[in-house]
């Protein structure tokens, strides 16, 4: 298909990404402290799962399964709003 031919790829809005935002800061308010330090240190700071692990004193399996069952209690959060 030509490029002339393909639809404008399409932005959210302004007001669906800012109530997106509000409603992953309320999600991760409902999680424990360990799971909200856990994903804010992972993703905000962006930290690797090494540094993760690292900066937790963890061996890096149990880092990577404690933010795979963070990353589930989000989503379980999220879906339930």
């Amino acid at each position: 298909m030509p490029i002339e031919g393909r639809p404008e790829p399409t932005r959210p809005s302004h007001e669906s990404e800012a109530l997106q935002r509000v409603v992953v800061r309320q999600a991760l308010a409902h999680l424990a402290p360990r799971d909200r330090s856990l994903l804010l240190a992972r993703y905000w700071a962006d930290l690797t799962q090494d540094q993760l692990a690292r900066a937790l004193d963890l061996p890096d399996g149990t880092a990577k399964v404690r933010l795979h069952r963070a990353r589930a209690r989000l989503r379980r959060e999220l879906s339930d709003q």
